[in-house]
């Protein structure tokens, strides 16, 4: 791990504790590795807190009072004159340690000589992949798209911060019944009646309405995807033609979004290799051929329903194909994990996916996992591509574009290039930040107006913190930032705002961790909402003294520096102006 000033304080805080706890109560062992160490919210009360007491009381019930023992080992701490701690306090039962300006003096030395602060090393030669957006052919990217989209590429982001390789994925489906559909949609009604995603649309929902009255088409459409499995030629001109006319606004999205991917592979390069793997799995009694002729993957003795790997007829599934990806990218990439981020309606599928190719002793087979996400809702219901009840994602992202516009147009006189710049890099951004700051397993009732308001927790006020900051500079005429002065007095907010600064590694190795980009998303907040708080309270370029104006104005650039950061790993660009 890279030794941040930050891990250092809670190597040296664990250091202490153990000391004491060895002479207090030596009978009872602890390691410092494994001591832990909680951010105080009430920094009145300390910066750093251990609950080791009562775990202590806990082991040995003749320690009675876990509030003694706390005061015993805090009057046997003993603080050196550079300690990161200025002092270390009892409280209820918890030992609570004070940073001194000592630590703040070397956080801001730190951030001011690292280029990349926050930057963690623990994947370093590891690669990963994730795979994400992966919309379907045939079908319009819509506001539901949106959450794995954007969730993905910020989990790719954040991965990179923490040293890993990490492989983008769009995994574009299209060998399936639902495609099928659509082509014979095409062969009903004619191909010239396609010119965009939205003619797409108008055909997948007419196509269900026939069915609906002619169940004989079904069986038309389960004929087409035997013909794309088997290379017909007259199926596979359709299919391009599909193919082509969604792949387009799919990337005009990717394009707005400002997301781009390593690698764009598609579901029909996949058919054989899974049609191996269930014969594989049928010799090795890992699937069976049951009654109707589909051969089913035996996951009941596992405590999983079975699931179908290939149809009577010999076309393969999602979860034929799915089988074959994995195993082509382990052989690729060697990966260390391989993360599929779908809505929480596919968990199931994966915990199938995975129990199978564990029940091949696939080598790979332990290093897949799924994040399943809430689904995304219009304020009038439910998203249905079926019903053409959608809002297609580019709509979407103009929409946001226009609301910003017209703040950004309210508030202050821009030319009219300058007003669409700023509105577009607020407008992607209040979208991105009202889906990451939500958790991931939490559903989203979708409304446009409150994602784009400059006010409250939106990526508006997030990116205006950082512009504000960087005013700071240009209102002084601040061309290169003084010497760090040493050893003044801090205002408490100044401490504040540094302690905040320097938990930024901590925070991006733990969102990384738990696949949370939300935990940025409040980190963030918090900084900018302390950035300002300094703000009021301690003047930067009217400081008291040229001594604290160069001090502040080190707080100033650490802090847009690492918000900057934090929005980078959102997928966030901030204007220069706003």
């Amino acid at each position: 791990m890279v030794p941040y000033v930050s891990l250092q304080a809670r190597t040296q805080a664990a250091r202490l504790l153990v000391r004491a706890l060895k002479k207090t109560v030596p009978h009872l062992d602890f390691s410092e590795k494994k001591m832990r160490l909680q951010d105080v919210r009430d920094k009145r009360l300390g910066d750093l807190s251990s609950n080791v007491c009562f775990e202590a009381c806990g082991r040995d019930r003749s320690l009675g009072n876990p509030i003694q023992l706390a005061e015993s080992l805090v009057s046997s701490i003993r603080l050196s004159n550079d300690a990161l701690f200025e002092k270390v306090e009892a409280a209820n039962g918890y030992v609570n340690f004070f940073f001194s300006s000592t630590f703040y003096n070397r956080v801001l030395i730190e951030l001011a000589g690292h280029s990349s602060y926050g930057i963690g090393d623990s994947g370093k030669k590891k690669t990963v992949i994730v795979e994400f957006s992966s919309p379907n052919i045939g079908k319009p990217m819509h506001i539901g798209h949106i959450r794995s989209t954007i969730l993905g590429d910020s989990l790719a982001r954040l991965y990179r911060t923490q040293g890993y390789r990490v492989i983008s994925t769009n995994y574009l489906c299209e060998a399936g019944l639902q495609t099928a559909k659509l082509l014979l949609a095409v062969k009903q009604f004619g191909r010239e009646g396609i010119l965009t995603e939205n003619d797409l649309l108008k055909y997948y929902v007419k196509i269900h309405a026939e069915m609906e009255t002619h169940p004989e088409l079904e069986k038309r459409a389960r004929a087409l995807v035997e013909g794309m499995e088997s290379g017909d030629a007259l199926v596979l001109k359709d299919l391009k033609s599909v193919r082509d006319t969604s792949c387009l606004p799919f990337e005009r999205n990717y394009q707005l979004l400002g997301i781009t991917f390593d690698e764009q592979v598609f579901d029909s390069d996949f058919v054989s290799e899974g049609k191996k793997l269930v014969s594989e799995a049928v010799k090795k009694n890992v699937a069976f051929k049951d009654t109707g002729g589909e051969i089913v993957g035996n996951l009941e003795p596992l405590g999983l329903p079975n699931l179908v790997i290939l149809r009577s007829n010999g076309t393969t599934l999602y979860s034929t194909r799915d089988l074959a990806l994995a195993a082509r990218d382990y052989r690729k990439y060697k990966y260390a994990f391989r993360l599929y981020v779908t809505a929480s309606e596919q968990n199931l599928h994966f915990q199938q996916v995975f129990a199978l190719l564990l029940a091949l002793k696939k080598p790979f087979a332990d290093r897949l996992m799924h994040l399943g996400f809430g689904l995304i809702f219009l304020e009038e219901g439910r998203i249905s591509t079926r019903k053409g009840h959608v809002v297609l994602l580019e709509d979407v992202l103009q929409t946001a574009k226009e609301y910003a516009l017209k703040e950004v147009q309210q508030r202050q006189r821009y030319t009219p290039k300058e007003a669409e710049a700023i509105a577009h890099s607020v407008g992607i951004a209040s979208v991105k930040y009202s889906v990451l700051k939500v958790t991931a397993e939490k559903d989203i009732t979708f409304r446009l107006k409150d994602a784009v308001r400059f006010d409250g927790n939106t990526a508006a006020y997030l990116q205006y913190t950082i512009v504000r900051a960087k005013n700071i500079f240009r209102k002084g005429n601040v061309s290169e930032i003084p010497a760090l002065p040493k050893a003044l007095p801090m205002h408490d907010q100044e401490k504040r705002l540094i302690a905040l600064l320097s938990s930024y590694p901590d925070v991006l190795s733990a969102a990384a961790h738990s696949r949370a980009p939300h935990a940025v998303c409040t980190y963030a907040f918090s900084l900018a909402t302390q950035f300002s708080l300094f703000y009021d309270a301690c003047p930067v370029l009217k400081a008291e003294s040229e001594e604290s104006k160069a001090f502040r104005l080190h707080l100033v650039k650490s802090t847009e520096t690492v918000l900057e950061s934090a929005l980078d790993v959102l997928g966030i660009t901030v204007p220069e102006r706003m």
